[in-house]
């Protein structure tokens, strides 16, 4: 389900946004589409990272070794 939404921006904000989308050839639908999943995507990789960091802090910052991470997995050869 698509949701439609109104934006206004600033004349100098239009005006960059204008240049950019004229260079790189797209619609200002297509740039703040691309920035908007940009922007979850990242955000999305941070909580990860942040939900790994949490994990390995209340493990006590403990490691294993690549051999011991692939057995795990069941990615090693034996």
């Amino acid at each position: 389900m698509a949701k439609e939404i109104s934006i206004h921006f600033d004349n100098k904000t239009d005006i960059l946004l204008q240049k950019y989308i004229e260079k790189h050839n797209l619609s200002e639908e297509e740039f703040i589409k691309q920035a908007v999943a940009k922007e979850l995507e990242d955000w999305i990789d941070i909580q990860a990272a942040d939900s790994s960091y949490q994990s390995w802090k209340k493990d006590d910052f403990k490691t294993k070794n690549w051999h011991d991470s692939l057995k795990e997995l069941g990615l090693d050869d034996q």
